[in-house]
């Protein structure tokens, strides 16, 4: 098997050797590099070629003018027969050259430059739907890469340099010349892309003048773009420095729209040794030197993660500004030392923390830390770690939008005017730190202190027992004597014991099981037995008895028939129950009513004991027919009594539900007697049927013809007046008799 191949920096080779070797490997000279090779017109790659248009005007407008474009399309879409008009696939989106306007169909303005050249508006030879979609995947992919990574490199490319690959002259690559940075930016889901200019600085292709520099030994012309810079004339200096290469050529006014990266050549270039100034070279550099060459020294190991940190770190030199963990403490303090290091962890570990922690213990001991990472959220993450803390105005933000010299600027004004930092941790603060510090780690010194003759420790007892409480165990009652006196030797011992006692009971069974349980002789005589024998056989008769019935009734009710006597109680308990039960016919009993639906016959059963407890207790003040009475409008009829209604009256009441149904039956009988049809329905016409009878009775003898006469009929009260007429007279008869007037009165009216 061969040889793994060496690391260039395990090999030999001199220090800026391995440097340069480690630089080119950043570099990419091939023609996958957009910035050498950008495809043009493509279906696939996330481009958007601008066509009839003037790269000094669309500079002039959109950079130093900082106005938004817009996107015209070349032609309209070209549905399918039968097809329904959505988006379509690349496959399907046209790039073929459409008709411009010509010169004479528009005009031109006071510097010579055509209306179309002139306006906010790029052409390009797409349909709208694929313009649209292609704009919709340049915006959603430029968001994405510059919230991951932190910077933008969506550019607007103006100018292109058209060359020819030497080793295959058929491959013409075309490579941008002048690279705007912008941004897509719209309103709503509904309106248009526009485009604007980014307020970062203009930058040329780097890449492309490394490849010429080093391949094709070509200057470009120097790039220095300031208020007068004029995009003509680097392009017509970068067309005269190529000139002596055949085929080659400057296509001014081609613009594309694309993601160009360069950061790698950015690294390259800072890693140039040349770049660095005298005395400060990057070869020079110790962290570099030990990293590629001589390696680093050997040093003091770092403290373990398992050591305690209170003895070595003290409160006042733990400058953190949010919560740290000892293994976290650890790592600030070795970095606080000088301590070179590196920390892994899986996400969610603290790592935002701990660099946190850094930085704020670095701003406090007055230095300067640069904070690089690859994404940008975790930059984000730190950044707002530290204005929660107060230490937000301390750090520079040198990413994504915020890299351009404006907002630098203001950024660096707006921290000056702050002033120096006021407040300092006072020391009677440390100072109860350090107390409250001491009185914890006491407390974790006791609970592990060996106590008594057990030697256990408070951290021990403490685990055993959560143990058990894990393990189900519920506490108990027993009571072991002296317990806290026992040695370990002592309670190995007890543990032997109860193993064989446990033993013991595996191979005899339980003791409440044993035959001679409850027996307290410690010696058995042979007089005894014979004492015992007969004893014990008339038991065992009548316990054969006993189990005789308790199967039999364990067969009667369906239940398993008990092993020992000790299992007869709920045999009992079911045979009572069944003896209290009402009479049911077997059918109820047998009812699958009892297995399906168990809880509804369980609360019927609790209703009617309920029912029947309750109508015991209500016997004496109710009669049983009282319960089926209905009560509507009872309280209505009682409301119409009198307020002095006496509290006998209700007694009273109930005597008249007796008594007036017999005064109705003799009433009934009377009006019979009296030979009257219509029976009163009141009292007072009840007291004059009885004093019409009374009357009647003291009438005298009458003919038959009278007392069927109809007056009886249709005129009681008439036949009531007339025998109180008779009455009368009889009365006043009485009175005369024996008196002189009567004769006179009899013969005045005969």
């Amino acid at each position: 098997m061969s040889e793994v191949e060496k690391s260039v920096f395990q090999s030999d080779l001199p220090l800026k050797e391995k440097l340069e070797r480690a630089r080119m490997e950043l570099l990419d000279l091939s023609a996958r590099n957009r910035l050498l090779n950008v495809p043009r017109f493509s279906k696939s790659a996330k481009t958007i070629d601008i066509v009839d248009e003037r790269s000094s005007e669309i500079y002039r407008l959109l950079v130093s003018e900082g106005k938004a474009f817009t996107f015209l399309a070349g032609k309209p879409d070209r549905p399918k027969a039968g097809q329904v008009e959505s988006s379509p696939p690349d496959e399907e989106i046209d790039y073929s050259p459409v008709a411009l306007a010509q010169p004479e169909d528009e005009g031109f303005d006071d510097r010579g430059v055509s209306a179309r050249h002139s306006d906010t508006k790029l052409q390009t030879r797409m349909t709208p739907t694929g313009l649209q979609r292609r704009l919709l995947d340049l915006y959603h992919d430029a968001r994405t890469l510059e919230e991951e990574q932190g910077v933008n490199i969506l550019f607007l490319a103006l100018g292109m340099l058209k060359w020819i690959d030497p080793n295959n002259k058929e491959n013409i690559r075309q490579a941008p010349l002048i690279l705007v940075p912008v941004r897509l930016e719209r309103g709503a889901a509904g309106e248009k892309f526009r485009l604007r200019a980014r307020p970062e600085d203009l930058t040329a292709n780097l890449s492309l003048e490394l490849y010429l520099d080093r391949i094709r030994k070509l200057a470009l012309p120097r790039f220095e773009v300031g208020d007068d810079f004029d995009v003509s004339a680097y392009l017509d200096a970068v067309a005269e420095a190529v000139s002596t290469k055949e085929g080659w050529q400057v296509l001014a006014d081609d613009m594309v729209l694309g993601f160009f990266s360069f950061a790698k050549f950015l690294m390259y270039r800072d890693l140039d040794p040349d770049l660095w100034p005298d005395g400060a070279k990057i070869i020079e550099q110790p962290k570099i030197r030990s990293l590629l060459s001589d390696g680093f020294e050997a040093r003091e190991p770092l403290m373990s993660d398992d050591n305690a940190i209170d003895p070595h770190i003290a409160p006042a030199e733990m400058l953190h500004i949010v919560d740290s963990d000892s293994s976290q403490t650890l790592a600030i303090h070795d970095a606080r030392k000088g301590r070179d290091l590196v920390i892994q962890g899986p996400p969610g570990t603290g790592k935002s923390q701990t660099i946190a922690n850094i930085i704020g213990s670095a701003v406090a001991d007055g230095k300067t830390v640069l904070f690089v990472a690859e994404k940008m959220a975790a930059l984000e993450v730190v950044k707002r770690r530290l204005d929660t803390a107060g230490v937000g105005d301390a750090c520079l933000e040198l990413h994504s939008n915020k890299a351009n010299k404006r907002m630098m600027l203001e950024e660096l004004r707006r921290t000056w005017q702050l002033g120096s930092p006021r407040g300092q941790l006072p020391s009677s603060l440390t100072e109860r730190l350090l107390e409250a510090r001491d009185k914890l780690n006491a407390h974790a010194t006791r609970m592990h202190v060996p106590y008594g003759a057990s030697e256990l420790t408070a951290y021990q007892v403490l685990g055993q027992l959560t143990r058990l409480r894990q393990a189900g165990q519920k506490p108990v009652d027993i009571e072991l004597t002296d317990a806290t006196s026992w040695t370990n030797d002592g309670v190995s011992q007890r543990r032997k014991l109860l193993d064989e006692v446990s033993q013991r009971i595996n191979e005899i069974g339980l003791p409440i099981h044993h035959p001679w349980r409850g027996v307290g002789l410690d010696v058995v005589l042979p007089t005894t037995i014979e004492r015992l024998v007969p004893r014990i056989a008339a038991l065992l008769d009548q316990a054969k008895a006993l189990h005789a019935k308790l199967v039999d009734i364990a067969e009667r009710i369906e239940a398993e028939p008990p092993q020992i006597l000790s299992d007869s109680g709920e045999i009992e308990d079911r045979a009572e129950l069944l003896a209290s039960a009402p009479g049911l016919p077997a059918e109820a009993l047998v009812s699958p009513v009892w297995d399906e639906r168990p809880k509804d016959t369980s609360s019927l059963l609790w209703s009617g004991t309920d029912f029947n407890r309750k109508s015991e207790e209500l016997s004496e003040q109710l009669v049983a027919t009282a319960i089926d009475t209905p009560i509507e409008g009872l309280e209505t009829e009682l409301a119409k009594l009198p307020s002095d209604f006496p509290k006998d009256g209700f007694v009273r009441a109930r005597q008249l539900t007796v008594l007036l149904p017999r005064l109705r039956e003799e009433a009934e009988r009377l009006n019979q007697e009296l030979g009257s049809t219509v029976l009163p329905d009141t009292l007072a016409g009840l007291l004059r049927l009885v004093m019409t009878g009374e009357r009647v009775a003291a009438a005298p003898d009458a003919s038959p013809e009278a007392f069927a006469a109809t007056v009886w009929d249709s005129g009681l009260e008439q036949a009531g007046d007339l025998a109180d007429s008779v009455a009368t007279l009889e009365t006043a008869r009485a009175e005369l008799q024996g008196s002189d007037v009567l004769p006179v009165l009899s013969a005045s009216i005969s």
